[in-house]
């Protein structure tokens, strides 16, 4: 039998990932301050429904129907590049893990937990957490 889980509401279900290497204009941190400030980094893997709903200047509706936002997801208005499988930053501590094996590593968290995307030149590794 096979086992999903997707994110519901306002959560992103991100699976938890390592960079091994940053770009010269990269604004990531290394590992060690990573660990100092408890920043998580994620792979999007799915965005609920709900995802940034009631977030300032992300309702779609408050926007003319001539403005490009109007045909937007919440989401993509406060950042256009999230999407799945980019990689965003986030307190290591928000959200929870499923119970469930094939999703151990995974992580649902919360969309206002989500401080940015992280763009540039790097290798992502799966987590040992």
């Amino acid at each position: 039998m096979t086992v999903t889980i997707s994110a519901a509401g306002h959560k992103l279900l991100v699976r938890p990932v390592k960079v091994k290497n940053v770009s010269e204009g990269g604004i990531f941190l290394g590992s060690t301050e990573r660990e100092d400030k408890a920043v998580g980094l994620g792979m999007v893997i799915e965005i609920g429904p709900t995802a940034f709903i009631g977030v300032a200047g992300c309702n779609p509706m408050e926007y003319p129907p001539s403005h490009p936002r109007y045909t937007m997801e919440p989401y993509q208005i406060w950042d256009p590049k999230l999407k799945i499988g980019c990689v965003v930053y986030y307190n290591r501590y928000e959200g929870y893990n499923p119970d469930v094996p094939e999703y151990k590593e995974f992580k649902n968290i919360p969309d206002i937990s989500v401080g940015g995307v992280v763009e540039g030149d790097f290798e992502v590794l799966k987590t040992d957490f």
